[in-house]
């Protein structure tokens, strides 16, 4: 998986996916997991992260991004969402109580569980 931060500048990226399909020809027998680097495998979920929108712009141009993928990311960026507002809860709290830093990663599973109710 190649990944990028959310504010990358989606032509950049759209542009570097393009490359990579487009001469997945010259590096697809490098290594032994290569064929799960075609564009119809590698450009669809699930995904250990969201998909950012200049790959979501090449993968639909080129016929692989359907509706139930971008069901999939939307949910994914919505529950990433989700996480970081939990997070910057716990930490609010955790500073009001003083919290030492030992005990934060206990109390920061469990805020976490109760936001996203689980």
């Amino acid at each position: 998986m190649i990944t990028v931060y959310a504010d990358m500048d989606p032509d950049v990226v759209y542009s570097f996916i393009k490359a990579l399909d487009a001469t997945y020809p010259m590096y697809e027998k490098a290594t032994p997991v290569m064929p799960e680097w075609k564009i119809i495998e590698s450009g669809v979920p699930p995904a250990d992260a969201p998909f950012h929108e200049g790959a979501i712009r090449y993968l639909k141009e080129k016929g692989v991004w359907k509706a139930e993928h971008q069901a999939w990311n939307d949910e994914r960026l919505e529950h990433i969402k989700n996480v970081q507002k939990a997070w910057e809860k716990a930490r609010e709290k955790a500073e009001a109580k003083k919290m030492k830093s030992k005990v934060f990663p206990e109390f920061w599973l469990k805020e976490r569980a109760t936001a996203l109710g689980e």
